[in-house]
């Protein structure tokens, strides 16, 4: 299992076997194909909750706001149990930037920056170390 290497993943609260399910369901949600985008807003999405340390099945994380492509936002509205129908997930579509994700728990605010980087194939985003795939992983106290 690739993600059991992704930093702070076991401060997810979530079992390997719910981290599994949590991305079959992204790919499945996004028309039962993995791309590039998905798999780029599932890592950022998983490097938030780790960074947050919030329990994604009891909606820990309240709030995300995403600037990227449509897939990457796909991955983010799955992965953290948000959705822009119900007005917990604010989207803005930008290109030829790199993709970010805002996401508020009641306490606190990470902010997730990653490289704008090439990859050729999704698995390479799922296998990318942390330090060569986010510019910037940011924890901040807020209060909602």
């Amino acid at each position: 299992m690739y993600f059991t290497k992704w930093k702070n993943i076991d401060r997810c609260g979530l079992t390997n076997e719910q981290i599994s399910q949590i991305i079959e369901s992204a790919i499945t949600y996004h028309r039962f194909h993995l791309n590039i985008g998905l798999a780029t807003g599932i890592r950022a999405a998983f490097a938030a909750l780790g960074a947050l340390g919030v329990d994604r099945n009891n909606f820990g994380v309240k709030k995300a706001e995403v600037n990227s492509m449509y897939c990457f936002a796909q991955a983010i509205e799955v992965v953290l149990a948000v959705q822009a129908i119900r007005g917990t997930l604010d989207f803005t579509v930008t290109k030829d930037t790199a993709p970010k994700l805002v996401a508020y728990s009641e306490t606190q605010v990470v902010t997730v920056v990653l490289n704008n980087i090439s990859f050729q194939i999704p698995a390479e985003v799922l296998t990318c170390p942390e330090e060569r795939l986010f510019s910037s992983i940011t924890v901040a106290s807020w209060i909602s």
